[in-house]
């Protein structure tokens, strides 16, 4: 019984974003890492494909060359 991920990365104009979806123990951790631009403030979230429902984390400031991260624990419980 180890965690068991799933990562899936995507690269936007300005930066990576990335969802680690675990299932041991069950969690959501939504990365996104600035490669270019200017300094953003951000709301890191997931969407649900069964229920269709939204979850945002807290407002991040993220500058260049900074990663921010929300972690949900105990998703779907």
């Amino acid at each position: 019984m180890g965690i068991q991920a799933r990562v899936e990365c995507t690269s936007l104009s300005n930066g990576q974003l990335c969802v680690s979806l675990n299932t041991s123990p069950s969690r959501v951790e939504v990365f996104y890492t600035k490669t270019g631009g200017s300094t953003i403030s951000a709301q890191l979230g997931y969407r649900t494909t069964t229920a269709g429902t939204t979850t945002y984390g807290p407002t991040k400031t993220i500058s260049l060359n900074e990663r921010a991260n929300s972690t949900w624990n105990e998703v779907g419980r």
